[in-house]
């Protein structure tokens, strides 16, 4: 992590004898580190003194990695008749090809951003990225009274910025959004990953005795735990399946947080066969809730989740420092859970100390250590005899 600087005072002679390789942290500093041999002596040129002794070293190898590499010769003198000034020349610079695979454009199993389909109304336009988001900043602006409900009994309301409904007398009661004519007119792709991320902050405006700031029940003992529920509508038998917002990942009282999900719709499980209707329904809230919700985004990951194609290989950890990640910045994928049904990856904000913000990823709730958040790499990126860094905060 320092700098490997060679450098000269002295003419060069054939064989650079005089030529020193120091590798300084700071140099002339009290930090200066000497790039030493094994035997704790300046490695100098074709040659290293080991006790009172000489011998020739011959010709080496070194890596340079986080650091500078300055290659520095005599520069001569002005003198008329001085020796002429020389440059030492590197012998030899090599640089393994870095690999570069075929990217899966194959759904279930991609490594690229998915091309949308076309839509089934008009076969020449193609359907967008993103099939939902919602940001309820104008009152239905975005058509969402068309597609949001509240359950039976409730009424979604719009509250600057946000919709909004409650207090919820049922747990089945809840946001419900109802994409059915969105799947019809852009045909969901078999096996494809879509992320679902959205904001939400529960309220219990009635309630004396829970106020704002304090923890929910989901947190302290998972009880009252919300969901996010899907309901494939279908001829004959309905698909439903549910992911929960766990310990670790629900806010306090009155204040937003951000929730994220992947989901898959595969031909081979029913879900896109025979179907007459699709919804998600977000439910299980505790009763007397007000929930509110914003920025909802239903969405195919974009590039944004994949590695650049031009160089697949120059970064194997995708969206490492959570800073652009998809879902307005708040999905962990590609990151994934080991155990979801326990806890999920969180993207939080924090002051970066400079007047910014940082974004980094939290696991908590963890029940054992092997909870933990993952991510595949491109096993084609990894060649046998080749250096690779990993750094990590």
């Amino acid at each position: 992590q320092g700098i490997l600087e060679a450098s000269d005072t002295n003419a060069m002679s054939d064989d650079n004898a005089s030529l020193t390789i120091e590798l300084t942290g700071e140099p002339g500093s009290a930090n200066e580190v000497p790039f030493q041999s094994a035997a704790s002596e300046v490695f100098k040129g074709d040659n290293v003194t080991v006790g009172l002794s000489a011998f020739s070293a011959g010709y080496k190898a070194f890596l340079v990695a986080g650091g500078e590499l300055r290659v520095r010769g005599w520069d001569g003198a002005a003198a008329e008749g001085a020796p002429a000034g020389t440059w030492t020349r590197l012998l030899e610079l090599a640089e393994a090809p870095m690999p570069a695979p075929i990217l899966s454009d194959v759904a279930g199993e991609e490594q690229v951003p998915l091309v949308p389909p076309m839509r089934t109304s008009d076969s020449t336009v193609q359907c967008p990225r993103r099939l939902v988001h919602h940001t309820f900043d104008t009152p239905n602006s975005q058509g969402y009274h068309q597609v949001w409900s509240g359950g039976d009994g409730q009424i979604v309301h719009d509250e600057a910025g946000h919709i909004e409904l409650g207090p919820l007398t049922y747990d089945w009661q809840g946001p419900r959004l109802d994409f059915t004519d969105i799947a019809r007119e852009c045909p969901l792709i078999d096996s494809a990953k879509y992320l679902v991320t959205m904001k939400i902050k529960i309220d219990f405006p009635n309630d004396p005795n829970i106020s704002t700031g304090d923890t929910m029940s989901c947190e302290e003992n998972r009880t009252g735990c919300p969901r996010l529920y899907r309901r494939i509508m279908r001829g004959i038998g309905n698909r439903n399946v549910a992911k929960d917002i766990q310990q670790g990942s629900i806010g306090k009282v009155g204040e937003w947080f951000h929730f994220s999900t992947v989901w898959q719709f595969k031909k081979s499980d029913g879900d896109l066969t025979d179907v007459v209707g699709n919804v998600f329904f977000l439910d299980r809230f505790p009763t007397g809730a007000v929930v509110s919700l914003d920025d909802f985004i239903f969405e195919l990951p974009s590039e944004k989740s994949y590695p650049p194609a031009v160089d697949s290989c120059g970064e194997l950890i995708i969206n490492g420092d959570a800073e652009d990640n998809d879902g307005g910045g708040f999905s962990y994928h590609p990151f994934y859970s080991t155990d979801p049904s326990y806890y999920n990856p969180l993207v939080l904000e924090e002051d970066d100390g400079a007047g910014g913000v940082n974004r980094f990823y939290r696991n908590r709730k963890r029940r054992g250590t092997n909870h933990n958040m993952r991510q595949y790499i491109n096993t084609d990126c990894l060649v046998q005899g080749y250096v690779y860094t990993l750094s990590i905060r």
